[in-house]
């Protein structure tokens, strides 16, 4: 009963044979029938159970507590366990096992938390990345015709009035033939 409770050996009319130290009810009682064990429908089922040597299943009230407990014969001259259950070792485990349940979900929740603030950090600064790639040269990091172009659109679409765009082509013809006159320069 992992300390949650107690048994007493009892005898075929519900005698104590045996008792236990731990007992609820500490009065030197000479039956399970005398003491505040057993009462109303209770007393006459446990009756019944004691003479057709089978187990029994109930409860009984002290000082405004109810107990559960089982009545179980041992199978030699008419003997039976009565076992008393306290709680006192279930609530122990019920709460040590709250207490670590409690636990482990606040360290999980907060592991999942964390690793979604990294999933975002990481996402802000590969989407910096993407930006910096997509709209600027990686060579000199200067704004490339995408981004110019993008800003051109933008300024368009604002409708301020007049928009005005020069471009201008610089090509490098050391040591090549001009396209058009086909000399070298």
């Amino acid at each position: 009963m992992s300390g949650g409770g107690y048994i007493h050996m009892l005898g075929s009319e519900g005698n104590f044979l045996v008792r236990s130290s731990k007992s609820v009810v500490k009065k030197d009682l000479e039956s399970i029938f005398d003491g505040p064990y057993l009462s109303g429908e209770s007393r006459q089922e446990t009756r019944e159970a004691l003479k057709e040597q089978k187990s029994v299943t109930s409860s009984f009230r002290y000082e405004g507590k109810k107990y559960p407990f089982l009545l179980e014969p041992v199978g030699i001259n008419g003997w039976y366990l009565f076992c008393v259950n306290t709680g006192d070792g279930i609530s122990e485990n019920i709460a040590a096992s709250s207490l670590a349940i409690q636990v482990t979900f606040y360290a999980v929740l907060l592991m999942v938390l964390l690793l979604m603030l990294y999933g975002y950090h990481l996402l802000r600064r590969y989407n910096r990345n993407l930006v910096q790639l997509a709209y600027h040269d990686p060579l000199t990091g200067a704004e490339n015709l995408s981004c110019f172009r993008r800003k051109l659109d933008r300024e368009m679409q604002k409708g301020s009035g007049s928009v005005a765009a020069v471009s201008i082509q610089l090509l490098e013809m050391n040591g090549r033939k001009d396209f058009f006159t086909g000399r070298k320069r």
